[in-house]
């Protein structure tokens, strides 16, 4: 690297300055000297015009242009929780600020000086900025692009090519949006991708990315030869030492290419899915076997994608012989004291309130746990998440289900994982706190019995009214849902009642039967409810004409409408693969065992079924 140490002491005026900058802008610029400089020159000037006009010229070096935006330093004093300033700030410029940057546009010779004057200049407000200064930028940009390369011809310093690389961006982005010198821009990026062989990889890389970027000027036949670059880099083995920006970068550019050219995406699909495996196999330790995991279903998706049905077979054959050494460590996070505190005060107001609720009859308690503020208000946690910041959006989370296959939803963005974090705390502290408190002390006092809570339903609900149906037969068939119901209503009683009165404290109840019976029933239940209403609840799928989901139910126009909002979310967040408890899947494909079938689930079940069997219906709806 040249040196660029500069001697402060003998640059004495501020014409001496500018002498220094034209001279090395370019070795100071690469070396990360140049505002060192400047401070130290506005330190030691002695008059104060000298001062101002150092001030001015280092500003002009604080600004970050990237592509063709410009970015401040961004600062925050602490003293107003999530105020950030800016400085300088470009809109805010001073007149004579802007005045002097004119100045040393026209008088600058430095192609680095005459880039970042102009380019700063056509980003100023209206009444500063003119078309006149973005052309000056490009072509100062042209100019300064070669410079470098040719810098790096005579030292070798890969910090060459890194100046190369953002130049290249800001100098495609000023041109897509004037559109002037295409051509000439064109030429410079066929010399940097096929001519000048000093160029690395990555280099030739941002290039193309950002060409994919500005289609208004870059069409397919300049991208004819690209994938030729890829090739090139493979057979050199770069993929070995680059693995990572391969896998999460370079793969991704060159099939955008290759689709954008109508080109065969499905070879690089097979790369992109030979990579990974090697990536799972280079993964030895075995506290990295989620990681192996990882890699590997990364390659299905990848082989998937390439149509290479045999490759997809051998790779899921190897996660099934995986999955047994896959160990995810556990994280505890200890509450504070003034949380453990606070959770204390909310549990004794809980306790409360239910045993105050005890002292109503039977249907009056029912009626109160259909709603009230134990449940979660789905506009109220949405503020509250909208204002939190995730420390997850700084990382690629992954997500493993309970039989540690790896979800891949794109759509689950952190701000609805944030959502349903919140939402799942709310019912974990409050509304389980208070079905819990309800029905277990309910049952063990013999206010609350499957008798009275089914004789509620059969005399306030919807569910004790029959439903004539027709068979394929021609036959009319009454459905009259409490028969249906009942017995996992009755089982969780007799369970609970078991349980609370024992004398024997080693007695376990067993939930699993009224848990599988109800959630299955409640899809049942959710799609009559929809057929009385006289919505459809078919749909096509792949195999034919097939009964809807529960979700395809909940996300209907009419029934959203006809719900209220926060019983849609409680509903979803049960039964729907949205971020919550996804029961009718986990149950239908049995992916429960014994411990997952409690009281959480069951008390959450006839919440749900008493919040359904609210919205009655009348011979006029």
């Amino acid at each position: 690297m040249k040196s660029t140490k500069i001697d402060i002491k003998d640059v004495h005026t501020i014409e001496d300055l500018y002498t220094i900058l034209e001279q090395k802008a370019l070795l100071m610029t690469r070396n990360w000297d140049i505002t060192d400089v400047l401070v130290a020159y506005r330190n030691q000037a002695v008059t104060d015009r000298e001062k101002q006009l150092a001030q001015w010229e280092l500003e002009c070096f604080l600004y970050t242009i990237r592509g063709n935006s410009v970015f401040s330093y961004s600062y925050s004093t602490g003293q107003n929780i999530g105020q950030v300033k800016q400085f300088p700030e470009l809109d805010a410029y001073q007149q004579n600020a802007f005045a002097y940057l004119k100045k040393r546009a026209t008088e600058a010779k430095n192609p680095l000086l005459l880039a970042r004057y102009n380019h700063l200049l056509w980003k100023a407000p209206k009444g500063v900025k003119s078309k006149s200064h973005a052309e000056a930028s490009i072509k100062a940009y042209l100019a300064l692009i070669q410079d470098f390369i040719d810098l790096f011809e005579l030292d070798a310093d890969e910090e060459n090519y890194a100046q190369v690389s953002k130049m290249l961006e800001n100098l495609i982005e000023l041109v897509a949006d004037v559109k002037v010198q295409v051509t000439e821009v064109k030429d410079l990026a066929d010399r940097v991708l096929y001519k000048i062989q000093s160029v690395p990889f990555y280099v030739k890389h941002s290039l193309l990315k950002h060409m994919l970027e500005s289609n208004n000027i870059f069409k397919p036949i300049d991208f004819e030869n690209a994938l030729s670059i890829f090739h090139q880099s493979l057979d050199e083995g770069n993929g070995k030492k680059d693995r990572f920006l391969w896998l999460h970068s370079y793969f991704e550019t060159a099939i955008l290419i290759a689709r954008k050219i109508e080109g065969d995406t499905k070879v690089w699909f097979n790369l992109l899915g030979d990579m990974h495996v090697e990536a799972a196999e280079a993964e030895v330790q075995p506290e990295r076997m989620w990681l192996k995991l990882k890699s590997f279903a990364s390659a299905i998706e990848a082989y998937r994608n390439a149509g290479n049905a045999t490759r997809k077979k051998e790779i899921e054959q190897l996660i099934f012989e995986l999955k047994p050494k896959v160990q995810l460590t556990k994280v505890r996070f200890e509450k504070s004291a003034e949380e453990i505190a606070a959770f204390n005060v909310l549990s004794n107001h809980i306790r409360n309130e239910c045993e105050q609720l005890l002292q109503q009859p039977p249907e009056t308690v029912y009626a109160h746990l259909i709603s009230g503020w134990f449940f979660p208000s789905k506009d109220t946690i949405a503020k509250q998440t909208a204002k939190v910041k995730s420390s997850f959006d700084l990382f690629t989370v992954i997500q493993f289900d309970r039989n540690k296959n790896i979800h891949n939803d794109k759509n689950d963005l952190s701000k609805n994982k944030q959502f349903y974090q919140a939402y799942q705390n709310y019912i974990y502290h409050i509304t389980l706190q208070y079905l819990h408190m309800t029905f277990i002390h309910g049952i063990k006092t013999g206010r609350l019995t499957f008798k009275n809570f089914i004789a509620f339903l059969a005399q306030n609900t919807w569910l004790g009214k029959p439903y004539i149906k027709t068979d394929l037969g021609g036959e009319q068939l009454e459905i009259n849902w409490l028969t249906l119901i009942s017995p996992a209503i009755c089982d969780y009683f007799m369970q609970v009642q078991s349980w609370v009165l024992s004398q024997d404290d080693s007695y376990t109840p067993n939930f699993v039967l009224c848990i599988d019976s109800l959630t299955l029933k409640m899809e049942g239940l959710f799609r009559n409810f929809a057929e009385r209403l006289g919505v459809s609840t078919t749909i096509g799928g792949k195999k034919g004409i097939q009964e809807a989901y529960v979700n395809h139910i909940l996300d209907n126009e009419i029934i959203q409408q006809y719900f209220d909002v926060d019983d849609i979310q409680f509903f979803k967040y049960l039964f729907a693969n949205e971020g919550g408890m996804n029961l009718r899947n986990n149950i239908a494909h049995c992916f429960y065992n014994f411990l997952d079938y409690n009281l959480d689930k069951i008390h959450l079940l006839l919440a749900a079924l008493i919040k359904l069997a609210k919205y009655d219906l009348t011979d006029g709806d």
